[in-house]
Formats: C-alpha cells, sequence, structure tokens
C-alpha cells in the first residue's frame, strides 16, 4: 500500500520525507505521526462540517472505524471536531455520511440498521479495501520477542476475546516497506503464544523505520 505523502513533513526537528519515502526515526510515536501526517495532508477543517479547527480542537476519525478493522494509518485518519467525531461514532465514512442530512427519526432507523450490519461483519473479518490487507507469516515480521508478562494487559486480553469469539484477528498489524514492525506488538504476540503462522498485514511500501 501506497499512502499518500505532503512534499514536506517534519517530524519534530527532522524532516522525514526522502525521495518519496517517510523516513520514521526509531523513537517515533508511530500512531502520532500518523495523527500529524493525515493533517498535514488534510488540512484542519473538520472532514464532516467543514468547521475551520484550531489546533487544539482536532479529534482523528477513523474513516473506517477501529471496531471494524481500521488502521491507525494517515489515508484513514482525517481531522474533525468534537462533536462530529462523537456523532459518526463507529460507523464508516459511507454510513455516517446517509445520516447526515436526514431528519431524526430516518438517522435513528439506519443507525440502528447499521449497527446490526456491522455487528455481523465482524464475524466475517475486516471492512477494509481488500487491496490493503495480505496475509503474512509472523516469522517474516522483523519484532522484538524479548518481553514479559508485562507486555500480555489489556490490549493483548482484548485480542485474546476477539480472536477466541470471531476466530480472526480484529485489525491487520502494519509493517513498513521491509516488514518491521510499525504496529500491533500486542496481537503479534498473542499469534506467537498460540502457535498461530499468519496474521493481517498492512504493509506501507513507501514508509521505512529508521
Amino acid at each position: 500500500m501506497i499512502i499518500n505523502l505532503p512534499a514536506n513533513f517534519r517530524y519534530g526537528d527532522k524532516e522525514c520525507i526522502r525521495e518519496g519515502i517517510l523516513k520514521i526515526p526509531s523513537h517515533a510515536d508511530f500512531r502520532m505521526l500518523m495523527y500529524q501526517l493525515a493533517i498535514a495532508n488534510k488540512g484542519k477543517k473538520c472532514w464532516y462540517c467543514g468547521r475551520r479547527l484550531a489546533h487544539s480542537e482536532i479529534t482523528m476519525d477513523h474513516l473506517y472505524p477501529q471496531d471494524l478493522g481500521g488502521p491507525t494509518i494517515s489515508d484513514n485518519l482525517v481531522p474533525t471536531c468534537g462533536k462530529c467525531n462523537s456523532s459518526k461514532n463507529n460507523f464508516t465514512e459511507q454510513q455516517y455520511q446517509k445520516m447526515i442530512h436526514v431528519d431524526e427519526d430516518t438517522k435513528k432507523k439506519l443507525r440502528s440498521i447499521y449497527y446490526r450490519q456491522n455487528e455481523e461483519r465482524k464475524k466475517k473479518g475486516f471492512v477494509l479495501p481488500k487491496t490493503w490487507v495480505k496475509q503474512k507469516k509472523i516469522d517474516t515480521i522483523s519484532f522484538s520477542l524479548t518481553v514479559g508478562d508485562g507486555y500480555r494487559g489489556k490490549q493483548y486480553n482484548r485480542i485474546a476475546k476477539f480472536y477466541r469469539t470471531y476466530h480472526h484477528f480484529p485489525n491487520p498489524v502494519i509493517v513498513d516497506k521491509v516488514d518491521q514492525l510499525l504496529d500491533g506488538f500486542p496481537l503479534l504476540i498473542y499469534a506467537k503464544d498460540n502457535g498461530i503462522e499468519k496474521v493481517p498485514v498492512i504493509k506501507l511500501d513507501n514508509v521505512e523505520k529508521m
């Protein structure tokens, strides 16, 4: 997957785009960097109502919600005001756009329909473009296994419960162009603990962890 990049982008005091590749510093908080990249790409207006936002007013919405496998990558993030973000809740962008300009009774009916649809979707897999996600063997992904029980906390337990319930993972892990892990460590640990050889992966082909 090739993510959209602005002409210039800095993380802290470092220029991070060189020859069309986003170079992520090893110390960077990946999710925070993706938030900043989304703002650099899309500006500071609410994606849904169009209101211009002060930096402190910006909240980040996942176009494909996290509950349906939506990753925290810049192409899946848009700046929003708090009101629109709260109203959209865990619906997809397409679903929410259909609810914005209808009366309250219709909106209530659509919310009920979409909620049931999304619960059914969870049983089957992600609500993501098929081109985004591939299955990859975990032994091809570069990440450290020198961990202790402290890494098997709330996120790990959430993944375990989801996998036991639906028999697939709640979200893909994210790797860079050379298969270095960027996001999804607890999921890989759960897979390793349970002898699961392959996991869903989003590979960012124009991103490299330094």
